[in-house]
């Protein structure tokens, strides 16, 4: 798990460099929102790994809503990649969610 996960962070610079370069091609657009989407969903497989012995699934809040916006964002990307890009931004308000779920289990 975590090979992948540091691999995908490594291919990082290369998707955003595409992005940064060319950012109204659709097919990059899209692309780099599958990167995203990649990365989140191994760092959320990597968290749940660490939560699972003592089975803390509230910790999950913020990686869990941070895989399930790129995913939709990305999923959303092959019919409209330009208004998929405004969906990361929710991406953001994640670490607020996940603390919002701890509170809230006491």
């Amino acid at each position: 798990g975590n090979l992948f996960f540091l691999l995908s962070i490594v291919a990082l610079p290369l998707s955003t460099g595409l992005y940064g370069r060319y950012p109204h091609a659709l097919d990059i657009i899209a692309l780099y929102g599958f990167h995203l989407a990649l990365i989140s969903t191994l760092n959320l497989g990597l968290w749940m790994m660490a939560v699972w012995p003592q089975r803390d699934w509230i910790s999950l809040g913020a990686p869990g809503s941070t895989a399930l916006v790129f995913l939709i964002a990305a999923a959303w990307s092959l019919a409209d990649p330009v208004t998929a890009q405004y969906f990361w931004c929710l991406s953001f308000a994640s670490p607020a969610f996940g603390a919002w779920l701890e509170r809230r289990a006491g």
